[in-house]
């Protein structure tokens, strides 16, 4: 996921972009965890219920950094061009 989305981005040689990326792909792999882990301990269940709002607070994580990265990407490219 992690080379992926770095293959995506305008700008990708800053550390920054590295490190923003590899926290975006640990953050989206718990998100994942924590979603898949919902139905498997019943969606009705406290435990399921816990499980899912732990997705999607780490899911709305996630978005807030991909929006972040691809926002830094597009500066640092328009200010090396």
């Amino acid at each position: 996921m992690h080379g992926a989305v770095l293959r995506e981005l305008p700008a990708r040689e800053s550390v920054l972009v590295r490190s923003m990326a590899a926290q975006w792909a640990q953050v989206s792999a718990v998100c994942s965890y924590f979603g898949r882990g919902g139905p498997r301990r019943g969606v009705s269940t406290d435990a399921g219920i816990a499980a899912a709002e732990r997705a999607r607070v780490f899911g709305q994580r996630s978005e807030r950094i991909a929006v972040t990265l691809l926002d830094v990407s597009s500066k640092l490219r328009r200010r090396d061009a």
